[in-house]
C-alpha cells in the first residue's frame, strides 16, 4: 500500500454547476459563509490535497474565476447533473485522477484524499467513494466525495448516453470501492439557508 500521496497527479474537482433550488435559486457556491463565500473556504481545504483545483460552474463563471482556478462548464445542457460536471472536467483534467468534492462542504478533512488515494491502491479500483454514518449512526454513501481515474471518462459518457444520471450509480456499474471517513464534519454541506445558518454557528464555535 502507497504510504505518500502523489500530488501532482491529482486534480481537485469542485462541484459547483446546480441550480440552487434548496437555496432559492442562489449559486450555493459563492453565499457568503462567515464572511467568504463557501466554495473559497473548500478551495483552502482542497488546495493542501492536490496539485490543481477546477471548477465546475454553468453560471457566474468570471466570479469562479477570480479564485484563481479554471471553470468548466457542463457539455451537456440544462443542468442534468453532477455527473455532467465530472464529465466535462474529466475531459480536460491533465492528471491520471481526479478528486471531487461538492462546493458547500466547509469542513472537508485533511485526510480525506489520503484515504481515498490508500483505498484505490489498496484494490486498484477505478472509482474510491467515501462512506460516513448518518445521524442513527448507519453507515452512508457520500458520492459527492470521491476519486475518479482519469481513464473512466469513455464509460462515463456511454452511462449519460444512455440516459442515466444517478451519481452513486455510475460509480457502482465500474470497478469501484469505498472508505469509511469518521469524520461526520467533512460531510456536513449547507442545502439550505438553514443549514448555512447552523454550519456557521458550528464554524464560529469550533473557531474552524
Amino acid at each position: 500500500m502507497a504510504n505518500h500521496l502523489p500530488i501532482d497527479q491529482i486534480t481537485g474537482l469542485i462541484l459547483s454547476g446546480g441550480r440552487g433550488v434548496r437555496v432559492g435559486g442562489e449559486d450555493k457556491g459563492l453565499l457568503i459563509f462567515n464572511g467568504e463565500a463557501i466554495v473559497q473556504r473548500v478551495f483552502k481545504r482542497l488546495q493542501a490535497q492536490v496539485k490543481f483545483i477546477i471548477v465546475s460552474a454553468n453560471r457566474h463563471i468570471e466570479d469562479y474565476k477570480k479564485f484563481g482556478s479554471p471553470v468548466v462548464k457542463d457539455r451537456l445542457e440544462d443542468f442534468q447533473g453532477p455527473l455532467a460536471g465530472i464529465e466535462a472536467v474529466l475531459s480536460v483534467c491533465p492528471t491520471p485522477y481526479l478528486v471531487v468534492v461538492p462546493c458547500d462542504a466547509p469542513f472537508i478533512s485533511s485526510d480525506l484524499l489520503t484515504k481515498l488515494y490508500m483505498e484505490m491502491e489498496r484494490t486498484s479500483a477505478n472509482i474510491v467513494y467515501a462512506q460516513g454514518r448518518d445521524d442513527a449512526g448507519h453507515i452512508a454513501a457520500e458520492p459527492m466525495f470521491a476519486l475518479i481515474r482519469t481513464s473512466t471518462l469513455s464509460n462515463l459518457r456511454a452511462y449519460l448516453a444512455a440516459g442515466k444520471r444517478k451519481v452513486l450509480g455510475w460509480y457502482q456499474s465500474i470497478d469501484h470501492s469505498s472508505v469509511l471517513i469518521e469524520d461526520a464534519l467533512c460531510f456536513a454541506n449547507a442545502n439550505t439557508p438553514e443549514d448555512f445558518e447552523a454550519l456557521q454557528s458550528q464554524a464560529q464555535k469550533l473557531n474552524v
